[in-house]
């Protein structure tokens, strides 16, 4: 009788123990962002922002009722296109379809056929939440080929101005661009 209770509270000590680690080892973790490049963390609270491929795998941070512009190299002319992939487009929710904007040159019409350009999205922050962003670059017709590009950004709404947030970069380095006339 007094083994079997000793070989029970060995038991559940044990138990315990192995539970109070895991739980100490998971809280001393930073907060889990799965796309994100924790050394680029975009301030986006003040203003809608726009990123561009040199953000990828950002960490953008915007408030309730802000646009957020994503601008993307593109040129359809070679059958590429950017397909968009979210997992909670409740919290970002994008504005209709991509606009695309050709390369301006120093052509007589202002544009160069087949030189590329820029398909930009905008999406309006809805409610509080995380969600990954995701764009692949790919013909849609060859199902079975890598994508050409990918792009991940992860954004954080939030309710309001806050300073709880991780910044690892000057906010001196996020531009604030023009907001498209469309």
């Amino acid at each position: 009788m007094y083994h079997a209770t000793w070989s029970r509270v060995l038991k559940t000590t044990t138990i315990f123990t192995c539970i109070t680690i895991v739980l100490f080892t998971q809280a001393c973790q930073g907060p889990y962002y799965p796309t994100a490049n924790p050394t680029k963390v975009e301030d986006g609270r003040n203003g809608s922002y726009r990123v561009t491929e040199k953000d990828n795998g950002a960490l953008v941070y915007i408030n309730i009722g802000q646009r957020l512009y994503v601008s993307l190299k593109a040129n359809p002319t070679t059958g590429y296109l950017w397909t968009l992939g979210q997992d909670q487009p409740a919290v970002l929710n994008p504005l209709g379809e991509p606009v695309y904007t050709p390369t301006k040159e120093t052509k007589p019409n202002g544009e160069l056929v087949g030189s590329g350009g820029t398909s930009t999205w905008t999406f309006l922050a809805q409610k509080t939440g995380i969600t990954n962003v995701r764009f692949i670059y790919h013909r849609p017709w060859e199902a079975d080929e890598k994508p050409a590009k990918t792009y991940r950004i992860t954004v954080h709404v939030i309710k309001d101005k806050t300073t709880s947030y991780p910044l690892q970069r000057d906010n001196a380095e996020m531009k604030k661009e023009a907001i498209p006339n469309h």
